[in-house]
């Protein structure tokens, strides 16, 4: 995997290198009236920020403490790493449902756009008030209006990503998202499938062979054609993992 991310406007022009890039499907149960459903499972994390290669006089200009937030290296330093997580139960992640199964063919060509933000915005839409991913870039900064394209190389199997969005909400309540950020990675594999279902006091009284079950069950339901999978544990807090041999 290589790939970087840039905050347009800040004090890397380049950007920095993504540290990791995660591509899966997470598979989640029906629950009540709500019936099964697959979203994307997506998350990256940056490098640590670094100081830039540059002059003395330019290394100044971004130190200088009357600088906006956004454009002080400072600033930056200080809180160590970009990150965004993707949300298990956002709508706009949805890829599939029992009715239509998750096919994996569909990320060969796959271009979405994920929390747009809304021409007009009126008192009563709070669609933006629970995103769809959870980030960290500065603080807690929201992201929203993502642009996603997902292109599959068919020698290597492997996946390119172009993802562009807007983040730094001037606040909360306002829909005015103040900065851009882009994102291109390059020769990522697809992670798989995991399970988003038990805590891990309902995993201890579940045996292993079990959990591999029901997660091979619900992926039956919902997925066409998976190919050989391997059963693992501990991918992340509740979620067992199937990813391919």
């Amino acid at each position: 995997m290589y790939g970087r991310i840039k905050f347009l406007g800040n004090p890397w022009p380049d950007g920095h290198p993504l540290k990791d890039f995660r591509l899966g499907v997470l598979l989640h149960e029906s629950r009540g009236d709500i019936p099964a459903k697959a979203t994307l499972d997506l998350r990256f994390r940056s490098e640590d920020y670094c100081y830039p290669a540059t002059s003395d006089v330019e290394l100044s200009n971004v130190q200088d403490k009357e600088a906006p937030k956004w454009e002080s290296i400072n600033s930056w330093l200080s809180y160590g790493a970009a990150y965004a997580t993707s949300i298990a139960s956002h709508e706009d992640m949805v890829i599939a449902n029992t009715k239509s199964g998750f096919d994996i063919e569909c990320l060969n060509d796959f271009t979405r756009v994920i929390d747009p933000i809304p021409d007009t915005i009126t008192d009563d839409d709070t669609k933006l008030e629970i995103p769809a991913f959870h980030s960290h870039i500065l603080s807690w900064d929201d992201m929203a209006d993502h642009h996603m394209t997902i292109k599959r190389n068919p020698k290597s199997g492997l996946y390119d990503v172009y993802w562009k969005g807007k983040c730094d909400r001037s606040e909360i309540g306002n829909y005015r998202f103040q900065h851009e950020f882009e994102i291109e990675v390059s020769d990522v594999p697809f992670s798989g499938y995991a399970g988003h279902k038990l805590s891990w006091q309902e995993q201890a009284r579940v045996s292993l062979e079990e959990r591999d079950m029901e997660l091979r069950s619900l992926l039956k339901s919902l997925v066409v054609n998976p190919g050989k999978m391997q059963f693992k544990t501990g991918h992340f807090p509740g979620r067992d993992q199937l990813f391919p041999d």
